[in-house]
């Protein structure tokens, strides 16, 4: 695996004040060396989960879990869910005052549940429980 260790992330995470349904996603993508600086769960209809990391993550590192996630079956089931992929990775471009800020983001993938909240927390909880699982398999070949 290329990702790189070798900077130690010596800032302080302050996972009290995220979104509790996110913090061991956040911990295992630190664990796995991809910093991470914003998060969100998405508790209304409108947000998604996500997870934006540090400007320092390289493209590098970013392929290379997305193409060991990609090798993995993460299955989530619901009354109208059966095969999502592995979520998606995304660059997030933008001007700051004349200056470019670029990260990676993950998100989880969008099913289109209509106007039931119960399914769409369903497919988040299995999805995330997936994830967490293929991240652990991750960590354990580094």
């Amino acid at each position: 695996m290329m990702i790189n260790k070798t900077k130690e992330n010596t800032k302080e995470i302050p996972y009290d004040e995220m979104d509790q349904e996110i913090v061991e996603l956040v911990k295992k993508f630190n664990e796995i060396g991809l910093e991470t600086e914003f998060s969100c769960y998405g508790h209304s209809d409108n947000e998604e989960t996500y997870v934006t990391f540090e400007q320092n993550v390289s493209d590098e590192s970013i392929y290379e879990l997305a193409k060991f996630l990609s090798k993995k079956e993460i299955k989530t089931w619901s009354d109208h869910v059966g095969f999502f992929g592995f979520g998606e990775f995304n660059k997030w471009v933008r001007d700051n005052e004349g200056a470019l800020f670029i990260n990676w983001t993950y998100s989880f993938p969008h099913p289109m549940f209509g106007e039931d909240p119960k399914k769409k927390e369903n497919f988040k909880n299995i999805f995330m429980e997936n994830i967490l699982h293929a991240l652990d398999e991750y960590i354990a070949e580094l």
